[in-house]
């Protein structure tokens, strides 16, 4: 957001529908485990381990600001388009319901 590389709405699709997906089943390092194959988080650590110490520092260190507050204020109600807020909320806390049962009903995912 600050660097202008994405948008509010780029960042909630690409957690929402990238890793945020996973995360509902598993935390992040059972989810890390998983992608590793047979050697599981060893392996990623191993492997990816560095280059995640390189885009953490690419990250920089963020600070709040009026400008940003704007910028992402305006990011959000862009991204709602609009919506019902009331309805919106609803239905993300029905899909939410919908998950929990789909989670209690697998052997692992509890």
């Amino acid at each position: 957001m600050e660097q202008g590389i994405a948008s509010v709405e780029d960042v909630d699709t690409a957690v929402a529908h990238g890793p945020g997906l996973r995360w509902g089943l598993l935390g992040p390092f059972l989810n890390m485990h998983l992608s590793g194959g047979a050697r599981g988080i060893a392996h990623v650590l191993e492997h990816l381990g560095p280059p995640m110490e390189s885009w953490w520092r690419d990250l920089g260190d963020v600070t709040l600001n009026e400008e940003l507050n704007r910028a992402i204020v305006r990011g959000v109600t862009e991204e709602l388009g609009g919506a019902d807020l009331a309805q919106f909320t609803s239905e993300r806390d029905d899909t939410l319901v919908a998950l929990l049962r789909l989670k209690a009903d697998a052997d692992r995912l509890r």
